[in-house]
């Protein structure tokens, strides 16, 4: 498959050099208006002399070295030049709060911090106080030099001094496939995040399975809308490079929908909601347009749209073709879109399959360095993450909790204590039980449910897993947000975030919002509720609701970086709101 043997991070190097040396475009990135490029040589050179360069100020094998930054080709090139080196990289995502990146830092022990530039420059202080010893500085960008620090730029100009006395290849062969090569961080959604400790051997494998899955070709554009940190997005841009596909970085703070639309890329990573907001983007349109239109894209969208059984309708192709509009909302050209955060909306999964876009929904974990299953090509059954990718096993307990084994699993974690995560079965395969819970069909498809942790049980006995509910009334145009509580209570309660439409029309005299409009938003939430309860099985009902005031974000702790629910945190500030759903004086529902 390639000219060059794939086994550590540090190949990728080589094989750029020998596959795609001569690639003038390989990598992009926007800055406001300006957009920079960098040709494969120009990647290759800067890690060489980079390399060279950090080698010389001390580097050793087995070092950390934080990578601190949004996406821009000097993280590319720190990340390469230290895998060259067999130092360990620590992938910081930039939108993690200050205390979550000092926690990092402190726990990896990293002696290096390689950060972006300004904005990463402004929390040094806070970042470094109590650090002993503190890391070694060095930006990426010029005008967020630290007094203490060094340039990038400068430490690969003086490494380029050394290309000619010290070759490329004299750096081959300093890395192994069971060498340490990077301390990934988990997201902290349910506890404290946790250093994973993965090889270079499970990145390298990882990388193969996506660019084998993607089958990409080299006239291909990707965009890089997650951070370079994030495990999926960090495999996925390996696998462009090794594909000779040129990958974007956008500016940073850019809508990632909005990126998609003016850049139609063919691939890309959907961060979650993008697929969702895409979609509601097309029905509005429709729902806008002359009744004509609306007949026609309506027809369209029914003849081409799977059926359940997965059997292509009579005229599917001929009704793809009057989806346009549903291409056009993902910039015209997307041809693999990768899912894997959360199980896609089954109406917007459908609605794009309809206008034949290849969506790859995959089930992954930062212990496993990327996806284990994924949904094939043109895939037409949905609601499901696929199936296994090649090596890969997955199996459940009695309970539902989902174990899977293969080729790019964790080593372990760091500093960890108690039970090892990873346990070896009578054959000597090494399983990791994920805590997440679903059930593997006949066909070998993954159908996930809930994570372990976030389950609740009611008074009752029953079972129930929050995230399937949460999905189905955001399905009303209403609800933005849904978090569905109940642990230990007689029936599901739900804290709503209102969508912002529901508010239209609702202000009292001088747009005053006042108790008019709270009454009119409980009230059309209360009848939305009713609606999707019904038929619906009476533990899985949501009896009653609060109203946050605000929505979940990132600096209140109460999401990820990546939009996903911090359950603990959430109970712990709603803690009154939570508790007076379920109070003596709450005896009526808010909803029957």
């Amino acid at each position: 498959m390639f000219a060059e043997p794939f086994e550590t991070l540090a190949d990728l190097v080589f094989l750029l050099r020998e596959q795609w040396g001569g690639r003038r475009d390989l990598l992009q990135a926007r800055s406001g208006g300006r957009l920079a490029t960098l040709s494969s040589r120009e990647l290759i050179a800067d890690v060489h002399a980079f390399a060279l360069s950090l080698e010389g100020l001390g580097a050793e094998p087995g070092d950390r070295v934080a990578l601190f930054s949004g996406n821009r080709p000097g993280w590319l090139v720190a990340d390469l030049a230290a895998h060259l080196l067999g130092l360990v990289t620590v992938p910081i995502d930039p939108r993690l709060p200050v205390e979550e990146v000092g926690f990092i830092l402190r726990n990896s022990g990293a002696g290096w911090l390689i950060y972006g530039g300004p904005t990463e420059r402004e929390l040094l202080d806070r970042l470094l106080s109590g650090l002993q010893p503190a890391p070694r500085l060095i930006s990426m960008d010029d005008e967020g030099l630290h007094p203490q620090g060094l340039a990038l730029t400068r430490l690969v100009g003086q490494g380029a001094e050394q290309l000619l006395h010290r070759p490329l290849d004299s750096l081959r062969g300093r890395t192994t496939p069971r060498q340490l090569a990077s301390l990934a961080y988990t997201s902290g959604a349910t506890g404290d995040p946790r250093g994973v400790r993965i090889s270079q051997g499970a990145l390298a494998a990882s990388t193969l399975t996506l660019v084998r899955r993607l089958a990409l070709e080299s006239s291909a554009r990707a965009v890089s809308l997650l951070p370079f940190a994030h495990p999926l997005e960090r495999v996925a841009t390996y696998s462009y490079l090794i594909a000779g596909v040129t990958v974007l970085a956008p500016s940073r703070g850019t809508d990632p929908l909005l990126v998609v639309q003016r850049e139609s890329p063919d691939v890309f990573v959907a961060p979650p909601g993008l697929l969702e907001g895409a979609h509601l983007e097309v029905l509005k349109e429709i729902e806008r347009s002359s009744a004509l239109r609306r007949a026609v894209f309506r027809r369209s969208l029914a003849a081409a749209t799977p059926s359940e059984s997965g059997k292509r309708r009579p005229g599917a192709l001929v009704g793809s073709l009057g989806l346009g509009l549903a291409r056009r909302s993902l910039g015209g050209r997307a041809r693999t879109v990768v899912s894997a955060f959360h199980p896609v909306a089954v109406e917007t999964e459908r609605f794009f399959r309809a206008a034949r876009i290849d969506l790859c929904i995959g089930y992954g974990l930062v212990e496993a360095c990327g996806l284990i299953t994924a949904t094939r090509r043109m895939h037409r059954t949905v609601g499901t993450a696929g199936r296994p990718l090649a090596g890969w096993k997955l199996r459940t307990d009695r309970d539902g909790e989902i174990s899977v084994a293969g080729p790019s699993l964790m080593e372990g974690y760091w500093q960890s204590e108690g039970a090892p995560a990873i346990k070896e079965d009578a054959e000597g395969v090494r399983w990791f039980a994920t805590g997440d819970v679903g059930r593997i069909d006949r066909a070998g498809r993954l159908h996930l449910r809930a994570r372990r942790s976030s389950r609740l049980v009611l008074t009752s006995g029953e079972v129930i897993a929050p995230h399937p509910i949460e999905q189905r009334l955001q399905s009303s145009p209403a609800i933005l947000r849904a978090i569905v509580v109940g642990q230990g209570q007689p029936v599901l309660g739900a804290l709503i975030v209102p969508s912002p439409d529901a508010t239209a029309g609702t202000t009292g005299p001088a747009g005053m919002t006042g108790m008019a409009s709270a009454t009119s938003m409980e009230e059309r939430v209360a009848a939305e509720l009713q609606r999707l309860n019904h038929d619906r099985p009476e533990a899985e009902k949501v009896r009653r609701f609060h109203l946050l005031p605000r929505p979940l974000d990132v600096d209140h702790g109460e999401l990820t970086p990546n939009g996903q629910l911090r359950r603990k945190a959430i109970a712990k500030i709603w803690r009154h709101e939570i508790a007076a759903l379920f109070s003596l004086e709450a005896t009526k529902p808010k909803n029957r």
